[in-house]
C-alpha cells in the first residue's frame, strides 16, 4: 500500500487510476484547501471558540474588500451543520453580505439545483460531487460550462497536482476540495456486550450474528432501504471490499471496454452480499420502504445493533443523542485481508458561471480555503480535512480505523468517482431496492449496467 495513492487514483477522473487512496503530498500541509488536524469534538463551546478564531484569522482580507450584497449557496442537508458554521463566520467577517443558504435533502438536491440552473438562475456557490457519476458532478458541470474556472484564486497555485486532477478539466481548475470521508459500520457496544458478541471481522460473522440479534428483538442492521442513496452507499462499501480493493485497475479496464460488469466476480459478489444480508434476516421487515431517518432513529434509540453509514451522516446520529456507547468498525469483506475502507473526496464546491455576485462568491471560496475555517467545517461534520492525511491526523472517533487510513492501510477511492456518466448511478438507484423485494436479480442488474455504461 503506497502513501502516494492519491497521486495515482485521483487521476482516474481525467486519466489512469493507480492502486490505492493517497493522502496529499507534504506540500498540502501548507495549502489552503485543508486543515492540519481534525478533532471531531462535540463540545459546542469548543466549537464556537474554534469558529470564532477561524473567523478572526480569515476575515482580514475579506473585510478590506468591502464586500456587500446577497450570496446564494446550495448544499445537501447532510452537510448543514458544517456549512452553517462557515456561513455564520463569513457573515460575521463581512457584515454587509447576506448569505441565503439552501439545504435540500440529498434525494432532491440535485434535481432542485439542476432545475434552477436550467432556468438560468441557481445559487452562486454550488456543491458538486467528484467525477461524472451524477448530473451535477464536477466533470459534467465543467464540460457544460455551468461553473467558472478558478485558476486565478490565491489558493489555486498551491494545490498539489494530484489533488488538482480531481477538480480540473482540460487543464483548468473548477472546484475547491474541502474534505475527505469514509464509510463504516456503527456498532451498539452495549448490545454487543449483552449478546456476548464481538463486532464482525468477516462477512460470514456478520451474517451469522443476525439471527442472534433478531431473536433478541433487535434490528441486526439498520438501513434506509427505501432511500436509494443509502443502498448505493452500502454498495460502495461492498465494492471496496470485493472489486476495487482486490483489483484497483478494474475500473480502468471497464472504462477501456476491456471487461464488463457481468464478467466481474467482484461486482457479482458485492451485489450478492445485499441479497445475503436480506436472506440472513439482517434487515428489518419492510426494509425496502424504510427511510434514512427511520434507520438513524432505529440505531440511535438502541433498537438496531449495527448501522452502515458514511461520515457525513454522523451529525444526525449525534443529534439523536444515543444513550449508549457506540463505535465504528469497517464493514467486513470475507476476511481482514479483503476488508477495505471506501474513501470519498468531498465536499467539492464550485461557482455558478452565471453567478449574480461572482466577487462575493470568490471571496466565499477563499474564506473556506483558509486552513482554520476548513477545520471548523470538518470538525463539525466529523469528516477529515485533506491535509490531515499528511500527518495521519484523524478524528478520535476514527481511531479504530486508523490502521486502514494510515500509509499501508486498506483504502480505495469510491468507484463512482471514475464512472463515465450518470447512467451507472441511475441504474443502481433504480434497481438496488429490487434486490430487497426479489423483483431484480444480480444478473439482471449486471446486464443493465453493461447495457447503459458510458451512455448519457
Amino acid at each position: 500500500m503506497r502513501r502516494d495513492l492519491w497521486v495515482g487514483r485521483a487521476r482516474a477522473a481525467v486519466g489512469r487510476p493507480g492502486r490505492r487512496f493517497a493522502a496529499l503530498t507534504l506540500a498540502a500541509a501548507a495549502v489552503a484547501v485543508g486543515a492540519v488536524g481534525c478533532g471531531g469534538s462535540d463540545n459546542d463551546d469548543e466549537g464556537a471558540a474554534t469558529s470564532t478564531a477561524a473567523a478572526t484569522a480569515a476575515s482580514t482580507a475579506a473585510a478590506e474588500s468591502n464586500l456587500s450584497g446577497t450570496l446564494k449557496v446550495a448544499f445537501p442537508a447532510t452537510a448543514q451543520p458544517g456549512w452553517q458554521k462557515v456561513i455564520d463566520d463569513f457573515e460575521a467577517a463581512n457584515p454587509d453580505v447576506s448569505v441565503e443558504a439552501t439545504f435540500a435533502p440529498f434525494a432532491s438536491f440535485f434535481q432542485l439545483v439542476s432545475t434552477q440552473l436550467q432556468s438560468g438562475a441557481g445559487p452562486d456557490v454550488i456543491y458538486t460531487p467528484p467525477g461524472a457519476s451524477l448530473p451535477l458532478s464536477i466533470q459534467n458541470m465543467a464540460a457544460d460550462g455551468r461553473i467558472q474556472t478558478l485558476d486565478d484564486r490565491p489558493w489555486a497555485q498551491d494545490i498539489p497536482e494530484e489533488l488538482k486532477s480531481l477538480v480540473s478539466r482540460d487543464g483548468k481548475l473548477y472546484g475547491l476540495v474541502n474534505g475527505v470521508f469514509t464509510g463504516f459500520l456503527l456498532t451498539n457496544d452495549e448490545k454487543f456486550a449483552e449478546l456476548g458478541l464481538e463486532p464482525p471481522t468477516t462477512m460470514d460473522e456478520l451474517l451469522g450474528m443476525c439471527k442472534t440479534a433478531a431473536d433478541a428483538g433487535l434490528i441486526p442492521v439498520a438501513i434506509g432501504g427505501g432511500f436509494p442513496p443509502d443502498l448505493s452507499n452500502l454498495l460502495s462499501l461492498l465494492t471496496a471490499n470485493y472489486v476495487d480493493g482486490p483489483d484497483p485497475e478494474w475500473i480502468q479496464r471497464r472504462n477501456n471496454d476491456e471487461t464488463t460488469f457481468a464478467e466481474s466476480e467482484g461486482w457479482r459478489t458485492a451485489l450478492q452480499r445485499i441479497v445475503d444480508l436480506k436472506e440472513a434476516g439482517c434487515f428489518e421487515r419492510g426494509v425496502s420502504g424504510a427511510s434514512r431517518e427511520a434507520a438513524t432513529a432505529a440505531f440511535a434509540s438502541g433498537k438496531a445493533l449495527m448501522y452502515p453509514v458514511l461520515q457525513p451522516q454522523l451529525p444526525a446520529v449525534v443529534a439523536a443523542e444515543p444513550k449508549f456507547e457506540w463505535s465504528v468498525v469497517p464493514l467486513p469483506g470475507d476476511g481482514p485481508d479483503t476488508t477495505y475502507l471506501a474513501i470519498t473526496v468531498d465536499p467539492i464546491i464550485a461557482i455558478n458561471s452565471k453567478s449574480e455576485n461572482p466577487e462575493v462568491a470568490e471571496a466565499f471560496l477563499d474564506f473556506v480555503a483558509d486552513p482554520e475555517e476548513s477545520k471548523v467545517y470538518n470538525e463539525t461534520q466529523h469528516t477529515i480535512a485533506p491535509a490531515a492525511f499528511v500527518e495521519d491526523s484523524f478524528p478520535e472517533l476514527l481511531a479504530p480505523l486508523a490502521s486502514y487510513l494510515q500509509p499501508g492501510g486498506h483504502n480505495v477511492i469510491t468507484e463512482p468517482t471514475y464512472w463515465k456518466t450518470p447512467s451507472t448511478n441511475g441504474v443502481l438507484s433504480t434497481n438496488l431496492a429490487g434486490l430487497l423485494t426479489g423483483q431484480k436479480t444480480v444478473d439482471e442488474i449486471l446486464a443493465e449496467l453493461d447495457k447503459t455504461y458510458g451512455k448519457q
